[in-house]
């Protein structure tokens, strides 16, 4: 045999000790079958993110509204004339205030669980990761552009 060449397998040498035949490779048996994950729909996640940016957009738009017409914080807790105390039903603004108050908190938080739902079961995950954004911003996004507006608008914090 030259040198530096490989000798000649014999015949015995694809066969085992028991005198059946290995495979090529001892790890591959066979193609393993692949489990079929159907597409998950992104409607979840799409629906999340249209009602939290449904919520913001009404939400800006009534603090805006309140913040011209209405008051500012401050005059919420302020003291009355006689001296009692301004309550929820004082001023009708207020009534306006609690209304944007309660539906934005419930549609809000209806998206951001509907939000973290989508992005939990990749069910939308990206527009669930909008949705839970946009949702917890929100109210903050609301406050401010009320206080700022009210200030604009003339509406002083002190009295």
């Amino acid at each position: 045999m030259p040198e530096g060449s490989m000798p000649l397998p014999d015949e015995t040498s694809a066969i085992g000790a028991s005198g059946w035949e290995q495979p090529a490779d001892p790890y591959l048996i066979g193609e393993l079958p692949t489990r079929y994950v159907p597409l998950r729909s992104t409607k979840l996640g799409r629906t999340a993110m249209t009602m939290a940016i449904c919520v913001i957009a009404l939400s800006v738009a009534a603090s805006v509204l309140i913040g011209f017409f209405g008051t500012t914080i401050y005059r919420y807790g302020g003291v009355t004339s006689n001296g009692g105390s301004v309550g929820f039903n004082a001023q009708p603004n207020l009534v306006a205030f609690g209304v944007q108050a309660l539906i934005g908190s419930t549609f809000g938080i209806w998206s951001l669980v509907q939000g973290i739902v989508a992005a939990a079961q990749n069910r939308g995950r990206k527009f669930g990761i909008v949705a839970i954004v946009v949702a917890g911003a929100a109210p903050l996004v609301s406050v401010v552009i009320w206080t700022v507006v009210g200030l604009v608008a003339g509406h002083s914090i002190s009295q």
